[in-house]
């Protein structure tokens, strides 16, 4: 009997064990999954970063007024969308001349490593745009050209384009030479930079429209306030040949018009004002090819023993060929390859050279470097 007792005692143990055991797994379940969660919320801003959009590429970030954006623009929307955009809407041609006495407002530089100067509402839009494009991975670009000034704008016409004409076409006038660097080149108080809301893109030539920058540009640039200023097909409009580097703020609300309805800002402006529509009238471009020196040609006539013609100098005529006119705008120089991370952002990291400082060319321009 004692034996059996005990071997119940142990039988009786090993159930109690047993289940001693089986409640405490128990607790420890019910604990992972009932105890409230008393860590912190996270509240820092998570870090825009090539990963969290190209995971998948159509999704928003950030959505406003039927736009998308693959970055939170929340903080850059006051500028973007200006309240009032008709400050921004400066037109400078060779119809509307600023003079010399004008120079923008609150021009700031683009960072704190790139002299070059914007207004600030402008920069702060393009600060938005760049990190778009860094997000989605556009690194081929580069913050070239911003503001000039008026004194600048004059040096750079007579001092630099009409003498490197002058040296290749010397039998030309004045006149004549200031018809071919108009092609390419803005008189003083004409350019679109002295407004300090234009930005040249890298590389200043016809090759940056194979750029990822160009491809993002044409169609996201006008969601951040920018329009292409001078297009393809509207020369007689702007005064100027194509330029798809050149890059103008107007403002959202602008920018969106002029690119859903195919315009240029002069058009914008008119169909504003209730006016029409000025255009640049074809001009006449000069003989390229110096006049030629009059020769006189002599013919001789046979002559007998007995009389002799006198020889008759008849003067030839002389036709000055006239040549189609050479391409004058600034020769395609290659620029760096330079990531919009270094270049176009304004908030860090950008190198490039002063506001005054221009990428030189040693021959003639062609399409290319045309610093309006």
């Amino acid at each position: 009997m004692r034996t059996f007792a005990l071997i119940l005692s142990i039988i009786t143990l090993l159930s109690l064990f047993a289940c001693t055991k089986k409640n405490d797994n128990s607790r420890v379940t019910t604990s992972e999954t009932t105890a409230p969660d008393t860590t912190a919320p996270d509240t820092t801003v998570p870090e825009q970063t090539t990963e969290a959009v190209t995971t998948d590429p159509n999704a928003p970030i950030y959505e406003d007024g039927g736009f998308t954006y693959k970055i939170d623009v929340k903080n850059y929307l006051q500028y973007i969308c200006p309240s009032d955009p008709t400050e921004y809407l400066v037109i400078a041609n060779r119809k509307h001349p600023l003079g010399s006495n004008y120079v923008p407002k609150n021009l700031v530089n683009i960072s704190s490593t790139n002299s070059r100067q914007l207004v600030y509402t402008a920069k702060m839009a393009l600060e938005a745009m760049c990190l778009e494009m860094q997000a989605l991975k556009v690194y081929d670009t580069n913050a070239q050209s911003a503001y000039r000034s008026y004194s600048y704008q004059k040096n750079l016409y007579y001092n630099k384009y009409m003498e490197r004409e002058r040296e290749k076409y010397p039998h030309l006038s004045d006149a004549e030479l200031m018809i071919i660097v108009d092609t390419y080149s803005a008189r003083p108080g004409t350019s679109d930079h002295q407004t300090g809301l234009t930005l040249d893109f890298s590389p200043i030539n016809s090759s940056f429209v194979n750029t990822k920058a160009f491809t993002y540009l044409t169609k996201n640039a006008h969601k951040f306030g920018f329009i292409l200023r001078y297009p393809k097909g509207k020369e007689n409009i702007t005064g100027y040949k194509y330029e798809p580097w050149h890059w103008r703020f107007v403002g959202r609300d602008v920018a969106t018009y002029i690119y859903e309805h195919g315009i240029t800002l002069e058009e914008y402006m008119a169909e504003v004002n209730d006016t029409a529509i000025e255009t640049f009238p074809e001009v006449e471009m000069p003989s390229l090819t110096p006049p030629e020196t009059t020769k006189k040609e002599t013919t001789s006539a046979e002559t007998t023993p007995e009389e002799t013609t006198p020889i008759e100098t008849t003067a030839g005529e002389t036709t000055s060929e006239t040549t189609p006119p050479e391409e004058t705008t600034p020769e395609e120089t290659t620029t760096e390859e330079i990531t919009t991370t270094e270049a176009v952002t304004t908030t860090e990291e950008v190198t490039t050279a002063e506001a005054t400082t221009e990428a030189e060319t040693t021959s003639p321009p062609s399409t290319s470097e045309i610093e309006k």
